[in-house]
C-alpha cells in the first residue's frame, strides 16, 4: 500500500511541523507587541494551526467558514463567545487576496470593522517559495503583514 502523503498540508500534518510552525508564529506574534483578543482563520490548514496558537496564547479562535461550507453548522463565523475588539488573521499564504478580503468582510458583516484587524501573519512562507504581496489595496485601512520569510517584517504592509 502506498504511503499517504499531502502536497499541501504536509507542514502541519506532521507533529514536528505543526510544533515548528506554532513556535515560530508565537515568537513572531509576541515580538510585534500587538494587542488583540482573537485569531481569525479559514480553511483546513488554518483549522490545524490556529486552535493550537489560540490555546497556547489564550486567545479566542474565530472560524470563518468558506461560502457554501455548511458542515456541522449553518453559521458563517464561529468563535468562543467573546466580544471581538481586535483580532489578527493567521493564514498560510496570500495568492489573490480573496481569502483575506473574505475574512475582513465576514467579520465586518458581523459588526467587527476591518480597522479591528491589527495584523496578518503568514506561515507557509517558511516552507514555500511563493511570492507574497507586500501591499494590497482595499478600502482605506492599513494592516501590517508579517511572514516568516520577511527580512524586515515591519516593512511589509497591506492596505485594505
Amino acid at each position: 500500500m502506498p504511503a499517504m502523503t499531502s502536497s499541501y498540508l504536509y507542514m502541519v500534518l506532521k507533529p514536528k511541523g505543526l510544533e515548528r510552525i506554532s513556535n515560530t508564529l508565537i515568537k513572531l506574534i509576541e515580538s510585534t507587541h500587538i494587542v488583540f483578543d482573537s485569531i481569525a482563520f479559514t480553511g483546513m490548514s488554518g483549522a490545524l494551526v490556529v486552535p493550537t496558537l489560540a490555546f497556547r496564547m489564550e486567545k479566542n479562535p474565530l472560524v470563518i467558514r468558506k461560502p457554501g461550507d455548511g458542515s456541522h453548522s449553518s453559521r458563517s463565523i464561529e468563535g468562543g463567545g467573546v466580544d471581538v475588539k481586535s483580532y489578527i488573521i493567521v493564514d498560510d499564504f496570500i495568492s489573490s487576496g480573496r481569502t483575506i478580503t473574505r475574512i475582513l468582510e465576514a467579520l465586518n458583516d458581523f459588526g467587527v470593522p476591518p480597522s479591528s484587524c491589527k495584523a496578518i501573519f503568514l506561515y507557509a512562507s517558511l516552507d514555500r517559495g511563493d511570492q507574497y504581496f507586500a501591499q494590497v489595496n482595499y478600502v482605506e485601512v492599513s494592516i501590517p503583514l508579517y511572514t516568516f520569510a520577511a527580512p524586515d517584517a515591519d516593512s511589509n504592509l497591506i492596505n485594505w
